[in-house]
Parts: structure tokens; sequence; C-alpha cells
């Protein structure tokens, strides 16, 4: 399959005559030579069952992979960043990432699950399945922090709704007579 081919599959999309979408269009055909350039590929076929640019089958020398576009409404970084944590558990792995492109090089897992499952209730469970695996990444997803600063973000909103509120709105302050905790539960001993 050659890069006019996908360039025309990408504007046969149904949102290509939206406002939106015509940046994304227009600098399609560079990223996706780009990319071709990048990795050495070679198109096999274009996926359509997403809703933003063709995913893509490609071989990469001789090993097949999968690219993936940064499109409107999707934060490939994002993406990559969550996959590469996962390290191919509930999702594939990244075999690079061409930020400055906006492509992801991916293993290719084969049909998609719309051509396998064609059941929406049984296309249901299988993602069920997978995201249970996948929901069980280890800590290195989360974005760097150091130890107590979500406990003095939360504190910052607090005051702000405390000082936005006049301080004597929506935040109750602590009564004397009743305890800070619900009147069903009991605290430690």
């Amino acid at each position: 399959m050659d890069q006019a081919e996908v360039v025309a599959l990408a504007r046969a999309r149904p949102w290509a005559d939206q406002d939106w979408a015509a940046p994304i269009l227009d600098s399609f055909p560079d990223v996706l030579a780009r990319t071709v350039d990048r990795w050495d590929l070679a198109i096999e076929r274009a996926h359509l069952d997403g809703v933003g640019l063709p995913v893509l089958e490609v071989r990469r020398g001789g090993s097949p992979a999968a690219v993936k576009f940064d499109d409107a409404g999707t934060d490939l970084t994002q993406q990559v960043r969550v996959m590469t944590a996962a390290n191919g558990r509930g999702y594939c792995r990244v075999l690079d990432h061409a930020e400055d492109i906006g492509s992801a090089l991916l293993e290719r897992l084969g049909p998609s699950l719309a051509r396998t499952v064609p059941d929406g209730v049984a296309q249901v469970e299988v993602l069920v399945d997978l995201l249970e695996s996948a929901w069980e990444l280890p800590l290195a997803v989360a974005q760097d922090e150091q130890l107590g600063e979500k406990a003095s973000q939360l504190l910052a909103i607090v005051e702000t709704e405390v000082a936005d509120a006049g301080g004597c709105g929506r935040i109750p302050a602590p009564s004397p007579t009743r305890p800070p905790w619900p009147a069903s539960w009991s605290p430690p001993r």
C-alpha cells in the first residue's frame, strides 16, 4: 500500500470536512512520510476501525509492527507512557515513539477486536478482561510527585474554596459539639 492511498483514506474519514480537521489532514502527508522514513517502513494495510487517523499495519525490516498517529482528541504521548509502563500487560508494547513527528511504532498484535469478535457484548467482555490486567500498572506510570505534594495541592484547593466563599460558605467550620467524622464511624482506638 502506498502513502497516497493512506492519505486518501484519511481524507475520506467522516469528520474530514470539519474545520478542526483541516490542520490534521493538511499535515498528515508529511507526518506519514517522515514516519515511514524514520523507521524504514513498508505499509501493508490501513485500519479504519477507530475514529481517528488510520492505524497502519507495517513491516520494519522483516518484522511486523503497527503505527498509531497523534490526532485530534488523542494524547499519544500519554498513551505511549502508559503502554511503556504496562510492558505488554493489557496493551501492546511500544517499539519506538517519534514525539517530534506525532507517531508511535507499536507491537502488532493481530486483527482488530471488531474483526475477531463481531458481537458488541462479547467485545466488552474481552475489553474488561484486558483492562483488569492493564489497570494493575506499576507505580512508575504515575507522574513523579514528592510525598505530601498531593496533600498540599488538596489543601490549596480547600483554602481557595474557603476564601472564595468569604469564609462563610460551602465548607462548614468544625463544630465543638460534634465529632469531625460521621456518626456511623468510630475512630480507631
